[in-house]
This record gives C-alpha cells, sequence and structure tokens, in this order.
C-alpha cells in the first residue's frame, strides 16, 4: 500500500509542505495547474499519511475522491484538528483510487483505533472491514435513506434546510421552482429531495416531475439540468440546487442563455463554500456547519474507541439559510 507523507508529495512536486497542505484541505491559495499536479500524486497513492506513527494509535478518514472540494476539506479540517490535539496519527485514503487491498490494510493494521468516512463511496466494502476488525467509526453522511442503526452519524437537518429554503422563495412570489438533486444514493441528497416535496405540499402547489433534475453534486452535471429546466416551455423562475457547485453550474446555464440571474431567474445552493459568497452574484445558499461537523465526528469516534459513553449515536446540527443577491422576487 502506498503510503506518501505529505512531505513526499512536496519533495515530488517541488513545493513547500504548506501548499500540500492547502490541497488536503481544500484551502486557496493554490494555483490551478499546481493544484491539479498534487492532486495526481496524492491520486495514484491512494492513501495520504497526514501525521507520524503516535503511541495512541491511527485514525483513518475515508474520503470519496483525489478532488477535495471546501465541504470535504472543511469537515476533515475540523476532525484532522481535534484528532491531532490528542495525540492520534491521521491517515486520508481516497476511496476512488485505494484498492480493497489497500483499504483492508488500514482498517486491519493493529495500529487503527477507528475509522471517519466522510461521504463514503466505498460505503459497503469500508463497513464491512469496519465491522470485520471490529473498528469504531462515524459516517459524515451516508448512503440510502434508510435508517442508519446503530451506526454513528453526523449530518444536518437536510429536509428543514430545504424547507427553509423554499419557505424563502414563496416569501419572494415564486410558485414555480425548479430543484436539482445530488447523487441520490447519498441519503443527503434524498433527504434534501424530500424537504423540495414537503414545502411544495405545504404550500398547495402540485409537484411537476418536468421540474426536478437529477444531479451528481458536481458543475457540470448541474450546468446541463439546468440548461433543460430554463429551457422548457413554461420554465422555473428559481432553480434550487442540492449544493454550491451545482448552483454555480445553473448560474453558468442561465448566463449562457442570456438570463440575469438574481432578476431573470433566482438560483440557491447548499454548504455556502467560499465562492459563494464571491461569485458574481453572491450565492443565496445553505449554511453547513462543516468544521463542526468534524470536531463532531472526531469527538464521537475518540469516545467509541475508547469505551466512553455516548450522549447520543446520531448528532443532526442545525444550518442557516444566508440570503444573498442571487435570489429576489420574480419578475412576472
Amino acid at each position: 500500500m502506498s503510503r506518501l507523507t505529505i512531505q513526499d508529495i512536496a519533495n515530488s512536486v517541488g513545493v513547500p509542505v504548506e501548499q500540500v497542505s492547502k490541497v488536503i484541505l481544500g484551502q486557496a491559495g493554490v494555483s490551478d495547474d499546481m493544484r491539479r499536479r498534487i492532486i495526481d500524486v496524492m491520486g495514484n497513492a491512494g492513501l495520504v499519511r497526514m501525521s507520524r506513527e503516535t503511541a495512541k494509535g491511527t485514525i483513518g478518514i475515508a474520503i470519496p475522491g483525489a478532488i477535495i472540494d471546501d465541504y470535504i476539506g472543511t469537515v476533515v479540517s475540523g476532525a484532522s484538528e481535534l484528532l491531532r490535539q490528542q495525540g492520534y496519527s491521521l491517515v486520508l485514503s481516497i476511496q476512488n483510487t485505494a484498492k480493497a487491498d489497500d483499504l483492508e490494510q488500514l482498517v486491519g493494521s493493529a495500529n487503527c483505533a477507528g475509522m471517519i468516512l466522510v461521504v463514503p463511496s466505498n460505503y459497503d466494502l469500508l463497513l464491512d472491514l469496519c465491522q470485520r476488525y471490529q473498528r469504531p467509526y462515524v459516517l459524515v453522511d451516508y448512503q440510502d435513506a434508510s435508517d442508519p442503526g446503530d451506526a454513528l452519524t453526523v449530518e444536518v437537518n437536510n429536509r428543514q434546510s430545504i424547507v427553509n429554503v423554499m419557505d424563502h422563495l414563496f416569501d419572494l412570489g415564486h410558485r414555480r421552482i425548479g430543484f436539482i438533486t445530488g447523487n441520490r444514493v447519498h441519503a443527503s441528497a434524498q433527504q434534501r429531495l424530500q424537504g423540495y416535496l414537503d414545502a411544495l405540499e405545504d404550500a398547495g402547489i402540485a409537484y411537476d416531475e418536468a421540474l426536478v433534475g437529477e444531479g451528481n453534486w458536481m458543475h457540470p452535471r448541474a450546468y446541463d439540468v439546468a440548461q433543460n429546466l430554463l429551457n422548457l416551455d413554461d420554465p422555473p423562475t428559481a432553480i434550487v440546487a442540492s449544493n454550491d457547485l451545482s448552483a454555480f453550474g445553473a448560474m453558468q446555464a442561465a448566463r449562457g442563455l442570456g438570463l440575469e440571474v438574481g432578476s431573470d431567474v433566482s438560483i440557491t445552493g447548499f454548504d455556502d463554500i467560499g465562492m459563494a459568497s464571491t461569485v458574481t452574484p453572491t450565492l443565496t445558499t445553505v449554511r453547513q456547519p462543516m468544521l463542526q461537523m468534524g470536531h463532531a465526528a472526531a469527538e464521537m469516534l475518540l469516545k467509541a474507541s475508547t469505551g466512553q459513553p455516548l450522549n447520543q449515536r446520531h448528532v443532526q446540527l442545525d444550518t442557516e439559510l444566508i440570503i444573498r443577491q442571487s435570489t429576489a422576487r420574480p419578475r412576472n
């Protein structure tokens, strides 16, 4: 199994260690070209060791891919901050490049004290490994909308958060509202869609399947979905995207059709990543407490790994609706 240190990656690419750290944690201050080069090295390795071994053992943090966006980066940053303070070594596992044997070597290592699974893609494999080797784990978002059972989870109130977004749009006078889903294999995507459906029902507005497009959390897919929505004979006056990256795709699609965001069409996101407050127009979105989510996951895992009692097995944190320039009253 590849075990590159941050210093190894920095030496390979020829940059300071701080540049690699920023890429791992999804922070600004790295050129696009350099970010791609660092990600290539990380992706080829599959696993990145983030700190040295300690007497307390290793905590694995599994993320879905080598592209570390603001959401994943901030959650990882929150978790790693607390774990390092407690003296644990960290290994970042990149699931879309790590082989099954790599993951088993990580989870099955005698030094592994537990796993934090952030939007896990190798969901069944990782859970099977954790259960087989009796490693405690915490899910930050999870697959399927079914009850996660006894698993430790950290999430936000996704359904209510979208209801709040919809109520904001209703208050502005919107009635025909499109929705771009996330990847519906994830519980959060289904919960956010449910919030959209519940809000329509509460407002007495009939559901129109033509107004819902299947997204995957990514900009290109959302761009295509938004184009389809805005080219309908009776297009929506507002689009609710399931995350900020999807909202940016929708904004680009609207501009490509000659529409002014925040005037001709309102668009909202979810996450409140850094770009949400710097794009033009600034994005109305749901702010997730991403750093707090990482802290909560790490705290739960440490208690579980040391046999301490847990106050709750399912932590659900509040969000905040941040109203900016991308939403306004419909023209008609």
